[in-house]
């Protein structure tokens, strides 16, 4: 009985994963933007709505949260799902 990958399996199986790296990364790059926009977007909202009063020490401690929660989707959508990842050593077996 032959153990060894077909190397047409072996080769679909390496495009799915390229395919499914670039749809990682193309999904944080989306999610970065629109989270971006969104954040600073209520944050220039925030201070329309507030007509100015709003300290410039408060509008620099929106924008670190602003910064921070635009990380933590980016790092939720596409960074940590990239680091798990299974490598091509780890999927193929060893002979």
């Amino acid at each position: 009985m032959n153990t060894e990958l077909d190397p047409i399996i072996a080769r679909k199986l390496d495009d799915f994963r390229t395919r499914r790296r670039n749809l990682i990364l193309l999904r944080g790059l989306c999610s970065g933007v629109l989270s971006f926009l969104g954040t600073f977007v209520l944050i220039a909202l925030l201070d329309y709505l507030s007509e100015g009063r709003m300290s410039g020490e408060l509008r620099g401690w929106l924008s670190i949260v602003g910064y921070c929660l635009v990380l933590v989707l980016i790092w939720k959508t596409c960074l940590g799902p990239l680091l798990q990842l299974p490598s091509a050593k780890k999927t193929r077996p060893t002979p």
